[in-house]
């Protein structure tokens, strides 16, 4: 602070109150920028880019000032790298900044740790940011975001990627569309991810399965949402997908499973959020005319949906929604 007044009495502009300098002093010095940065801060660009550096060892020299960063620094920096990208604008400017390989090749590192903060810095940055989602998808980020989701043995990391991959395709058809564009012998490759992390029903896995049944009910609901720009509403047929896709059949099994156990078992068992998302998701369906038939074809969906009710008849169905079930009946 005291460099800062020297500096600054210096350089004052001439004027009948300032100071005369002595004709003998030294010419002004430049003050050092690491005093400024101290003062009033780095520029939000600078400091993201400081996060990445440590993030990917970019800032370490050998023997020098900066160290090869520890695993901890690296996962404060992601977590203030995420707090940036919070700001829209600041989100914007990872793709003029070249940040987006850097951040997306992270969703390969061998620390979990790591490609879970890679996802989620992904995910908070493409939520509700077309030009985010622009760059996301130029940089091919999707991709990776589901390998992390069908194959990562980390489940905290397919929980952001879950995470990203909504914050992705949702009010975005450009997402939605190269999200279910992506098809395979078992059909489109996204739905048979999230069908796969359904079909999990081990205690681990409980946020994975409640997030992709509310991911669904979401993207069907938006799908036929009229207050929606018609850019931002995704391919009508959606629900006729996710009716033909399997997930009424992953409702049923987990339900079968967890009936058929004589004791409770807690590794493996239904709580109550997860039946009022299966049955509002089913609902939902049976409201429909193009995916009525096809739900009302399943034949153990009755005796699952009766079993949900019974069980956990606090749900907070809606009497609509209670009507629809109706016709399984």
């Amino acid at each position: 602070m005291e460099e800062l007044l020297k500096w600054s009495i210096m350089n004052m502009t001439k004027n009948e109150d300032a100071p005369a300098r002595p004709a003998n002093s030294e010419p002004p010095k430049k003050l050092d920028p690491k005093i400024i940065d101290h003062i009033i801060g780095k520029p939000v660009s600078q400091q993201m880019k400081e996060c990445m550096d440590i993030i990917d060892g970019t800032n370490s020299t050998e023997g020098g000032e900066n160290p090869q960063p520890t695993l901890k620094d690296k996962e404060i920096a992601f977590d203030d790298l995420e707090m940036f990208v919070e700001n829209i604008d600041n989100a914007s400017n990872l793709e003029p900044l070249e940040l987006w390989p850097r951040i997306i090749k992270q969703l390969v590192s061998p620390e979990p740790s790591l490609r879970s903060a890679a996802a989620w810095v992904c995910g908070t940055a493409v939520q509700h940011n077309p030009n985010a989602q622009k760059a996301f998808k130029k940089h091919h980020g999707l991709k990776p975001i589901l390998n992390v989701l069908e194959n990562d043995s980390n489940t905290e990391a397919k929980s952001k990627a879950m995470y990203c991959l909504s914050s992705y395709v949702r009010t975005n058809p450009d997402g939605f569309n190269e999200f279910i564009g992506d098809k395979n012998e078992e059909g489109a490759r996204g739905l048979v991810i999230l069908k796969k992390n359904l079909s999990n029903f081990t205690r681990k896995y409980r946020s994975l399965r409640i997030k992709t049944l509310f991911l669904l009910q979401a993207l069907i609901e938006e799908s036929e949402d009229e207050a929606l720009k018609p850019e931002e509403r995704i391919r009508p047929d959606f629900a006729e997908l996710v009716a033909k896709a399997g997930f009424m059949d992953c409702i049923c099994q987990f339900v079968n499973t967890v009936s058929a156990s004589d004791e409770p078992n807690s590794e493996i068992e239904i709580d109550p959020d997860y039946a009022e998302k299966a049955l509002r998701l089913v609902a939902l369906l049976c409201t429909r005319e193009d995916t009525k038939s096809i739900v009302t074809s399943v034949n153990e969906l009755p005796k699952a949906v009766e079993y949900l009710e019974k069980q956990f008849p606090e749900t907070d169905l809606s009497d609509d929604e209670e009507k629809a079930l109706e016709i399984l009946f």
